[in-house]
């Protein structure tokens, strides 16, 4: 299943989150890989690689990957996700501002 939190605007909130997440990603892993990836934003990639790999319960396996051309299309320059085989719960995408846009989408339809 590919799910997504929604948009995080501006880069110290997009780091912010993402080191959030990486701590329920790290225990919550069913394998030993999880990759980075990026579309034209090389850096913040390996920083958010870095930092995973500094975690307790780190995965042994840490990849940065550059997302190919037909993704990269629709999510624009300066993405980057995580990817991982594992448990996922809702709640760890909830922030100050709740990013599970789709759910007010679905609220306003009823």
């Amino acid at each position: 299943q590919i799910v997504s939190p929604g948009k995080v605007r501006g880069v110290d909130n997009l780091m912010d989150h993402m080191k959030t997440v990486a701590h329920k990603i790290a225990e919550n892993r069913l394998s030993e890989l999880v990759i980075v990836g990026h579309c034209a934003n090389p850096e913040k990639a390996e920083e958010a690689a870095t930092y995973l790999k500094g975690l307790p319960n780190a995965p042994k396996e840490v990849v940065v990957w550059e997302i190919g051309p037909v993704i990269g299309t629709h999510l624009g320059p300066g993405t980057i996700g995580i990817v991982w085989v594992g448990e996922f719960n809702e709640d760890w995408l909830k922030t100050k501002i709740d990013l599970r846009f789709w759910k007010d989408s679905e609220s306003k339809k009823e």
